[in-house]
């Protein structure tokens, strides 16, 4: 039986595939996937320089979640490997105001997300190496501003970090360039009640 065909994304939202991507080594996994699309646990690991049989436990658990995809298989020399695909081409988070479990679900995967951003972004801090602050070629940020947006600044911002996404979709699809690690991160401020801070509107639901 033939796999079915590709989407163009896919979010997750069912309590399996929230556990599943809580894991630094699988968010890395999918990541590179779509990156560099059909493959073998063999590139992937070059990718991310792990050894092989460190991989195969999470791939096969993305597989059982339905989140990756056996896609045949290959020759190599005197081997034969198998290839996996994402079941789309970029797999994101579908987040619920409204769900208890869904907020809980997504708050958790955040964090080991970010968990995993403070890493990278450390090592290549401390590595020194080709890192650029000034000029067209800088590629080291970090910046953190508490400041009151109005709905029209709101609107604004909004719409840049959506121009921003679609040129990092763009460049998923660079498999030659210099890879980078680019994460945006907003959310309103919450007081010492614990409630969103100004918030007299209704939770909605939310995709992204």
């Amino acid at each position: 039986m033939s796999e079915p065909a590709l989407e163009r994304e896919y979010r997750i939202h069912r309590p399996e595939e929230w556990e599943a991507m809580n894991s630094p080594v699988r968010i890395e996994i999918t990541a590179i996937m779509e990156m560099i699309g059909t493959c073998s646990i063999a590139e992937i690991a070059r990718h991310m320089g792990r050894k092989p049989d460190s991989l195969y436990h999470h791939v096969r658990r993305l597989q059982e979640v339905g989140l990756v995809l056996q896609d045949g298989f290959r020759k190599v020399g005197r081997q034969t490997e198998a290839l996996f695909r994402l079941r789309a081409a970029a797999i994101l988070v579908g987040f619920d105001a409204t769900s208890p479990a869904n907020r809980a679900h997504f708050g958790k995967v955040a964090a080991t997300l970010l968990r995993m951003v403070q890493r990278e972004f450390v090592a290549a801090v401390e590595a020194g190496d080709g890192l650029a602050m000034r000029g067209e070629g800088k590629n080291l940020w970090i910046r953190r501003e508490v400041v009151r947006l109005s709905a029209r600044n709101l609107a604004a911002l909004n719409e840049h970090l959506q121009a921003m996404v679609g040129i990092l979709d763009e460049a998923r699809r660079d498999t030659t360039s210099p890879p980078h690690t680019v994460t945006l991160l907003m959310n309103p401020l919450l007081g010492r009640s614990g409630s969103i801070v100004g918030s007299g509107q209704k939770r909605e639901t939310a995709k992204d």
